[in-house]
């Protein structure tokens, strides 16, 4: 299908219901300009021509459209794909030679595209811009994982050295503050709890609430795993996909080895694991990182909005305070696991039982689908929260004398 621009009118496919194009491999269906001779007829009839971007609009899905576009090429367009943010849409193929890619306000699963670059869309390579809240584009054609960092420095030792009883450790989730200068400097740390997460803090006090009603002689310490948590790569475009690859995997590698260094100075202390979004995937991949007898002094783990999470997991899950969760998120893998990313697999058998996660319908990070949003990522309450610290607590109290 071709688009004549007139004058400075740009020619748009405006989407307000459902548009579904289905091409071959060799045969795709292909959305370009009628300057755009190498394919379909010349409808120009001059000598052939070479258009540049922005010859054209681009597709538009409206508040209620949607798109399924597999095997399917844009190219020569001003945007080349448009979802706003009650839109939905899907392609498969590639988005080439245009001013921009893609910008998804709404969900837009464009995996397996060709953005002209094997290095991806900018910001993540060279390729075809992309940008939004609602943009997966992971893996795109050409793309390559990258090899697992090298082991991340342990951080300083907690200034509350002293042994507890149960030591609960917090990893926030991307972009929470504080954040460095830049994608590999960390930021400036001032207590044991700096950089402990919003949630995550309130998950801990209850936890430790729990644990004092049921032991109250019991001692307790909050130590902050002080990693980088980079902001997501489409909502900062100044971190690259491998940037934030090595951030997660600098939590696992200072989880565990904050862990090791304590279970050394106290034998006998019992553990607490709380992360939100990118360091509950952190947690979600060390605990295959451990050993069985490190796994077993740890009374309970609470995950929120983990993208590490499987369809249909062992672990107990809930889309809401005591709610367990139902279709839509229960059988539906977190954006880590849906991309195939190095890492992910089942919580361990011998921690499941004391493992939490909490993921709401419609949050674009642990259960992505059509009509996610990041909106359902970042609207978790303070009773939710305060929920998952109970049940943490409970199982935590359960392990100590």
């Amino acid at each position: 299908m071709k688009f004549h621009r007139a004058y400075n009118n740009y020619a748009n496919l405006h989407i307000q219901g459902s548009l579904v194009a289905v091409g071959a491999e060799n045969a795709p269906v292909v959305f370009t300009t009628t300057l755009d001779d190498s394919v379909g007829v010349d409808l120009s009839g001059n000598s052939p021509q070479v258009p540049g971007p922005s010859a054209w609009g681009g597709l538009y899905v409206a508040d209620g459209g949607e798109a399924v576009l597999r095997d399917t090429t844009i190219t020569y367009a001003a945007t080349g794909l448009h979802t706003s943010s009650d839109g939905n849409a899907e392609i498969h193929g590639a988005i080439l030679n245009s001013s921009s890619g893609l910008v998804a306000h709404g969900f837009t699963d464009a995996t397996d595209v060709d953005w002209g670059s094997a290095s991806g869309p900018s910001p993540f390579g060279t390729g075809t811009s992309v940008s939004g809240t609602g943009a997966v584009v992971f893996p795109w054609r050409g793309y390559v994982a990258p090899p697992r960092p090298p082991a991340a420095p342990a951080q300083p030792a907690p200034a509350d050295n002293g042994c507890k009883q149960l030591v609960i450790y917090g990893l926030r989730g991307s972009g929470e503050l504080p954040q460095g200068p830049n994608e590999t400097t960390l930021p400036t740390f001032g207590s044991d709890t700096s950089g402990f997460g919003l949630d995550n803090l309130v998950i801990a006090g209850a936890i430790r609430d729990r644990v004092l009603e049921l032991k109250p002689s019991a001692t307790t310490k909050f130590v902050a795993i002080q990693y980088l948590a980079l902001p997501v790569p489409y909502l900062e475009p100044r971190v690259s996909g491998e940037e934030f690859i090595d951030s997660i995997w600098q939590g696992v590698d200072k989880l565990l080895a904050a862990m090791r260094a304590e279970s050394a100075l106290c034998p006998s202390s019992q553990f607490a694991l709380v992360g939100y979004s990118q360091g509950a995937l952190s947690i979600n991949i060390a605990l295959r990182n451990m050993d069985s007898s490190e796994r077993s002094r740890i009374g309970g783990i609470a995950l929120l909005a983990d993208p590490g999470k499987l369809a249909n997991p062992t672990e107990t899950l809930w889309e809401g305070a005591y709610t367990p969760a139902v279709d839509g998120v229960r059988d539906k893998p977190g954006a880590y696991v849906a991309l195939n990313f190095a890492g992910h697999g089942p919580i361990p058998s011998d921690v499941s039982g004391r493992t939490i996660s909490m993921c709401h319908q419609r949050d674009i990070v642990c259960a992505p689908k059509w009509n996610a949003r990041i909106a359902f990522h970042e609207n978790y309450t303070y009773e939710e929260d305060q929920a998952m610290g109970v049940f943490v607590g409970t199982r935590a109290a359960a392990l100590l004398p």
